[in-house]
């Protein structure tokens, strides 16, 4: 929770940032328009148009970044399919052996639970077979 406060202080803080640094780009321009031969009301004008076409692509950059794109389907893999198919094989027949023989099943997961607490080399490869990657 407290990584979630500190990214969401982060962000508000580097939001405040890039407003200060916005509002002073447009002022700089304001002054180099008015330093230009225009009058003031047409350098006002021109900053104006340039900051809400800025706010226009950002909303479309926005719109882009956070539509929900439909993928197309994944084609069909014949190992793909054959391992799902073994996978429902394998599971229904774990499913039924340990619903046959309760004792059984319960003695092979203290066995396999005694020996993977007893080596901690068999543990940190089954922790690291197991965990999902980042």
């Amino acid at each position: 929770m407290a990584k979630y406060a500190a990214a969401a202080g982060a962000g508000v803080a580097a939001l405040i940032l890039v407003a200060f640094a916005v509002w002073y780009l447009a002022q700089s321009l304001l002054l180099a328009l008015e330093a230009a031969p225009l009058s003031p009301a047409l350098s006002y004008l021109i900053t104006g148009v340039v900051g809400v076409v800025l706010a226009a692509f950002c909303v479309t950059v926005a719109k882009a970044v956070t539509s929900v794109r439909s993928r197309a389907p994944a084609p069909a893999s014949t190992a793909g399919d054959v391992a799902r198919q073994l996978g429902g094989v394998a599971a229904a027949q774990i499913m039924s052996a340990s619903k046959t023989h309760p004792y059984g099943t319960i003695g092979v997961a203290m066995a396999a639970g005694l020996v993977a607490g007893a080596l901690p080399e068999l543990r940190t490869l089954l922790i690291n077979a197991l965990t999902p990657k980042r």
